[in-house]
């Protein structure tokens, strides 16, 4: 199924096997331009289009639980959204989704690919019937929370910091519903 965006010239879709590698490269150009002050340069170094592009066949596999959603312009990936239902941690309810990455492309940031992909996110989810979900963003990483904050996230105080990061993570708890603006 393809969405597309009448204010804007962009295509919305599922993402498909074959999107492995412009998946990719949008996610280490976006982690390279978000994270650079926030990340050890060893970590972003490391990250490579090849390395991500065979993490993200495994990702496309046929999953129930998983749901990525792509933007593309004129063919090229811009930006996607990961939604796994239910979440992942241990702790979460059954009605309980998770936003596991959502990924622009630098060139497009304050575009409104990033918006139309939690506005996608939320109708994924609403038509799921899922009522909360969650996602983990870096604690230094203000313009994220920022931006969540626009669809209700708030900390709920569980914090973790994962293994080659080396910096604390915040969870962020939300009920799924339409934006206010």
């Amino acid at each position: 199924m393809r969405l597309y965006d009448r204010r804007m010239s962009f295509a919305m879709r599922l993402a498909a096997p074959e999107d492995a590698h412009g998946l990719a490269e949008v996610h280490v150009r976006a982690w390279r331009a978000a994270y650079a002050a926030l990340l050890p340069v060893r970590v972003l170094r490391a990250m490579s289009v090849e390395q991500r592009e065979a993490a993200w066949r495994q990702i496309l596999q046929p999953v129930d639980s998983r749901r990525v959603l792509v933007v593309e312009d004129h063919g090229t990936i811009v930006g996607f959204a990961v939604l796994e239902t239910p979440s992942r941690d241990a702790d979460a309810g059954e009605a309980v989704a998770e936003l596991a990455a959502i990924n622009v492309d630098p060139d497009r940031w304050s575009m409104g690919v990033g918006t139309a992909l939690m506005d996608a996110a939320v109708f994924e989810l609403l038509g799921h019937k899922w009522r909360e979900w969650t996602l983990w963003v870096l604690s230094e990483n203000r313009r994220a929370q920022e931006f969540y904050r626009r669809w209700g996230f708030s900390p709920d105080g569980t914090v973790r910091t994962e293994e080659g990061l080396d910096r604390p993570e915040l969870r962020l708890h939300a009920l799924v519903e339409r934006r206010k603006v």
